[in-house]
């Protein structure tokens, strides 16, 4: 099979290892809030600090495979509509540089808990550690441009596609 069949089950590679990082690796529960105690911030990480550490180093590989979808997608999507391809790859890098952040972010409050960092640190790092839902929103941006290049065109059954995606 060449590259060219194969580069778009990156998308779907993608949402698989998005599943795992968020749904699997969040095994432990909902991460703190932004108002918690240092205390609890501490307390939550020194019980999950494994799931924590691997979920950071899942989300960039996440973010290649995205990006890969995205620049294989992005050219077929344009023949379409190059407006609404646009927004789709927008909201691609949109999505991959929020992704990257909350990996970031992640790793290093998950580290300043392990290392016993003050928690007034953590609790700073905590409230930092929420551009996720960004991404999940840029997600949302990156599905729109794919549904509107899709209904805008009339090629068999990708119409109908561009609606569910919406």
């Amino acid at each position: 099979m060449s590259i060219k069949r194969t580069a778009p089950l990156s998308g779907l590679a993608f949402v698989v290892v998005l599943v795992i990082t968020f749904v699997g690796l969040g095994g432990g529960g909902s991460t703190p809030r932004t108002s918690a105690s240092g205390g609890t911030i501490a307390s939550f990480y020194a019980h999950h600090h494994a799931s924590a550490e691997a979920a950071a180093y899942l989300l960039p590989v996440a973010v290649v495979l995205l990006v890969i979808f995205a620049a294989t997608t992005w050219p077929i999507l344009q023949r379409r509509s190059r407006i609404w391809s646009a927004v789709f790859f927008a909201g691609a890098l949109v999505t991959a540089g929020c992704l990257v952040v909350a990996a970031a972010s992640h790793y290093a409050l998950a580290q300043a808990a392990h290392d016993n960092i003050d928690p007034s640190a953590l609790q700073a790092l905590n409230a930092l550690d929420q551009p996720a839902s960004d991404a999940f929103a840029a997600i949302a941006i990156m599905l729109v441009g794919a549904a509107g290049a899709l209904i805008a065109t009339q090629v068999r059954r990708l119409p109908s596609l561009g609606h569910v995606a919406v």
